[in-house]
């Protein structure tokens, strides 16, 4: 009886389907829900087989607008002439980090309404899955923050900072 098993680096087991192939042969399939290294281990009768345990490699899969995220939550009240600083971090349906992926990320930010018009907010693509974005609140009130990934809003976005 084979016995296969997969497991993240959390030491997570996972279900390995067997499937026996018309040549003799079985083919293994697990889905893995978490990026990093992954240790399927397969045994016959409690012993394992030839060059187990395997290491196979599991990447992030596509960014998901919906999943991304700020990295700190930003201050509830920020003081008048004060950077505004925060990093999104993006992420894929299952929560994995999506390191270096380059996507347009855009940050809008909508002043109270005696505010001439919207500080200048500066995006940078830190070219590892995060960007960081800087805004200075030039007037008092509440300021809405709209972030986006790929034209999708990110996970809370809006948010409302107060500048006292």
């Amino acid at each position: 009886v084979l016995e296969p098993q997969a497991a993240t680096g959390s030491a997570e087991a996972l279900k390995v389907e067997l499937t026996e192939r018309r040549d003799g042969t079985l083919m293994g399939v697990y889905t893995p829900v978490h990026a990093g290294m992954h240790k399927l281990s397969i045994t016959l009768r409690g012993v394992h087989i030839l060059g187990s345990p395997f290491i196979t490699a599991v990447s992030a899969g596509q960014v998901d607008p919906a999943v991304c995220g700020l990295q700190l939550p930003l201050p509830l009240n920020m003081r008048r002439g004060q950077t505004v600083r925060a990093t999104i971090v993006t992420r894929d349906a299952l929560g994995n980090e999506c390191p270096a992926k380059t996507l347009l990320c855009a940050v809008r930010v909508r002043p109270p309404l005696l505010a001439a018009r919207p500080p200048p907010v500066t995006t940078r693509d830190n070219k590892d899955g995060t960007y960081t974005m800087e805004f200075v609140p030039s007037v008092r009130g509440k300021h809405i923050i709209a972030i986006s990934i790929d034209a999708q809003p990110i996970k809370g976005s809006e948010f409302t900072l107060v500048c006292v």
